[in-house]
């Protein structure tokens, strides 16, 4: 498991409760109103380090909150970052994880399902749409998805494991444009990777989230923003883990995350509030 600086669990009939509730419709065991908080709960965040797990879309946006979070409370972040679904089996898999950040509610609602989180805990933190990136000036002339067919190779994330690629395959099927599309596409393990391939010249375009753009401002551009009466954006999801090791600090990350600080550096980032 790379990492980079910038079990308890319920009863089991409790489990069994909770995954027959996801089982009926697909339904999210957390809330989508957006949560809110006035900053870390600073004096119970007094030991460290803290380990935290979040989507790859999140690195240049989190290392930055980490750096406020460690100024107030002392405590050392550690981050793991890569696919939601990838960092999702690690956890379930016994890794040693305070704090879960998913780019979807998905993860965080099957790891709650396994007694791994509380829904209590969760809280949705931030938004963030699909968007067509492609190369400086658009060479291929790209001006939204009906142009896509007409490249030759396109990146996104991988289908199971990354909310990006997940997205892209919902709005392409929505278009009725998979079918001309899946036969150009390139996966990435997590939208970082696909963004590479785009910058490397790998691929004419990139269908991943649009922050990915703001972070890499002058080495590629956005073409085309999905709509949210299309696609209604991904919706980022913050939980402390029941297992965690520092579970006050676990809590102080997400509350700082949540707070104004917080959400302001996201924005800065290229993610949307969550509305």
């Amino acid at each position: 498991m790379s990492r980079s600086r910038i079990a308890m669990t319920w009863p089991l009939l409790a489990a069994a409760l909770v995954a027959a509730a996801l089982a009926l419709g697909g339904c999210s065991l957390v809330a989508e109103d957006p949560a809110s908080s006035p900053g870390p709960a600073l004096s119970a965040a007094t030991s460290g380090p803290l380990q935290v797990s979040a989507a790859a879309t999140l690195r240049e946006a989190f290392a930055e909150i980490a750096e406020g979070f460690e100024r107030e409370t002392g405590v050392e972040v550690l981050f793991n970052f890569g696919a939601s679904g990838v960092l999702q089996k690690q956890i379930e898999g016994g890794g040693p994880v305070d704090v879960f950040a998913s780019a979807a509610p998905r993860q965080v609602n099957e790891l709650v399902a396994g007694g791994f989180a509380s829904a209590e805990d969760a809280a949705t933190f931030a938004a963030n749409r699909l968007a067509i990136i492609v190369e400086p000036g658009n060479p291929a002339g790209v001006a939204g998805p009906e142009g896509l067919s007409r490249l030759t190779r396109v990146a996104t994330g991988n289908l199971d494991t990354t909310p990006a690629g997940a997205k892209a395959r919902e709005w392409l099927e929505s278009l009725g444009a998979w079918d001309e599309v899946e036969p150009l596409l390139v996966y990435g393990e997590n939208s970082a990777q696909a963004l590479g391939f785009l910058e490397s010249g790998e691929v004419q375009a990139a269908l991943i989230f649009a922050n990915e753009a703001t972070n890499a401002t002058g080495r590629v551009e956005t073409a085309y923003v999905a709509e949210r009466s299309d696609l209604p954006p991904s919706r980022y999801v913050i939980v402390p883990l029941a297992a965690s090791n520092n579970p006050d600090a676990a809590t102080a990350f997400v509350e700082y995350v949540l707070s104004e600080p917080g959400q302001a550096i996201l924005v800065r980032h290229g993610f949307e509030r969550w509305e």
